[in-house]
C-alpha cells in the first residue's frame, strides 16, 4: 500500500484514494511526526513557539529637590532605572535645553553646565552662578544589549546669585580686648551693591551671649567680656542683603573668636605612648609617658593607674615614674590590660589624661 502526501499552506492532507487505495482498504498508518493537527496544544505556545520579544528598560531619576543655588553640588541619581529581564543597562546624559525663568537672560549670558560623566548611573554637576533663575533641562537614556532603549527629562532650576558675605578670619583676643567683626570684604557676584548687613552671635552651650554694636554694619564691635580660666570660644554668623534681577537675595558667612583669660595657663598635654598588643607572660613591659609635655613650661609629675582588669593588679616599677615597668603576669587566656596616664604640670597642678593598652598572652 502507497502513501500519497499533498501540503498545502494551511494543513497537512493524507489523500488516499488518488494514490489507488479503495473504500475497503484496510490502510493502518502512521502520521509523519512532524504533524500537528489544526487547534493541538503546541499551536498556543509549546515547543517551537518563538520566544516572546525582549522588553524595554525603564529610565527612572530620583532627586530630593529640584531647586538650587550656584555653586552646589548636584547628584543625578538613575541608580533606580531597571531592565524587566535583568540585562545589563547603559546610561547616557544630555543637557537638551536652558532657559531663563523670567526671560531676563539671552541664551548667549546663560552658561551650560558640564556633567563629570555623561555615561555615569550618578554623575555630578555644579550649579552655575547666574544673575537670574535659569532653568536646564537633561535627558537621560537608557539602553540594554539588545538595543531598547528608554528615556526621562530632568528640570533642574537654579536661583540668581547675587551678594557674597565673607566675614573675616578666626580671631584669638584677651579678656577686656575690643573685638571688631570686620564684613568689609563681602562683595556682590555680579556687581550690584549690598543692601544690609547683620551681624549675629550663634548661640554654644554654657557660652555667655554678648551685645554686639554696629550689628546692621559691615565692620562690627564687642567687649570681650570675663571667661573662666580656659579660653572661650565664641562664634558669629554675618548676613549680607543685595539686590538681583529677580529680586532681593541673601547670603552668609560665620567666624570664631577665642578669648583667653589674662592669667591663662595652657593645661600639659598627656601622652601614654602607643598601645602594646604582643606581651607574653613573664616579658617585661615598659609604659611610655615622655611624649608627654608642659606648653606653659615647668616640670611634669606622672601618675599610672591599672583600670583594668581588677584581677590580677599590676605592680609597676616606681624607680622612673615616666618609663615604668612591669613583669607580665600569668594568665590563662589572652588578656587586655588598660592603664591611664595622669600627668601634672608645675605650680598650677593643672593636669591632663591620656590612657594605653597592654594585650598579654599565656
Amino acid at each position: 500500500m502507497r502513501i500519497c502526501v499533498s501540503l498545502s499552506l494551511a494543513t497537512l492532507q493524507l489523500t488516499g484514494a488518488a494514490c489507488g487505495i479503495g473504500d475497503d482498504d484496510d490502510a493502518d498508518f502512521e502520521l509523519p511526526p512532524f504533524y500537528q493537527p489544526p487547534g493541538s496544544e503546541s499551536g498556543t505556545g509549546g515547543e517551537g513557539e518563538p520566544p516572546p520579544p525582549n522588553q524595554a528598560p525603564e529610565a527612572r531619576v530620583s532627586m530630593d529637590r529640584n531647586n538650587f543655588f550656584g555653586g552646589e553640588e548636584i547628584t543625578l541619581d538613575a541608580s533606580q532605572s531597571s531592565d524587566p529581564e535583568g540585562d545589563p543597562i547603559t546610561f547616557s546624559w544630555e543637557q537638551t535645553a536652558k532657559a531663563s525663568v523670567y526671560s531676563r537672560l539671552t541664551q548667549g549670558e546663560i552658561p551650560d553646565i558640564t556633567l563629570s560623566d555623561p555615561n555615569s548611573q550618578r554623575p555630578t554637576l555644579t550649579a552655575p552662578f547666574v544673575p537670574s533663575a535659569v532653568r536646564y533641562t537633561f535627558y537621560l537614556a537608557v539602553a540594554d544589549n539588545h538595543q531598547n532603549r528608554d528615556g526621562i527629562f530632568v528640570v533642574l532650576t537654579v536661583a540668581a546669585s547675587g551678594p557674597v558675605a565673607v566675614a573675616g578670619p578666626d580671631l584669638t583676643v584677651t579678656v577686656g580686648d575690643t573685638v571688631t567683626l570686620d564684613g568689609s570684604a563681602s562683595y556682590h557676584r555680579f556687581g550690584g551693591p549690598i543692601n544690609d548687613y547683620l551681624w549675629q552671635q550663634i548661640p554654644i552651650p554654657n557660652v555667655l551671649m554678648v551685645e554686639i554694636a554696629d550689628a546692621e554694619t559691615d565692620v562690627a564691635t564687642w567687649i570681650a567680656s570675663e571667661v573662666g580660666e580656659d579660653p572661650v570660644t565664641f562664634r558669629f554668623l554675618l548676613l549680607v542683603y543685595g539686590e538681583t534681577d529677580d529680586g532681593l537675595t541673601t547670603d552668609n558667612d560665620w567666624m570664631e573668636v577665642r578669648v583667653v583669660p589674662d592669667s591663662y595657663i595652657p593645661p600639659p598635654i598627656a601622652d601614654a605612648g602607643d598601645d602594646q598588643h604582643n606581651g607574653v607572660v613573664g616579658d617585661v613591659i615598659m609604659l611610655d609617658g615622655s611624649g608627654s609635655s608642659a606648653p606653659s613650661g615647668g616640670d611634669l609629675t606622672f601618675a599610672w593607674t591599672q583600670v583594668s582588669p581588677s584581677a590580677p593588679v599590676i605592680e609597676l616599677d616606681p624607680a622612673d615614674p615616666i618609663r615604668p615597668t612591669f613583669v607580665a603576669p600569668a594568665v590563662e587566656l589572652r588578656t587586655i590590660f588598660s592603664f591611664e596616664l595622669v600627668v601634672f604640670a608645675g605650680v598650677s597642678r593643672r593636669s591632663a589624661t591620656d590612657s594605653m593598652i597592654v594585650a598579654i598572652e599565656p
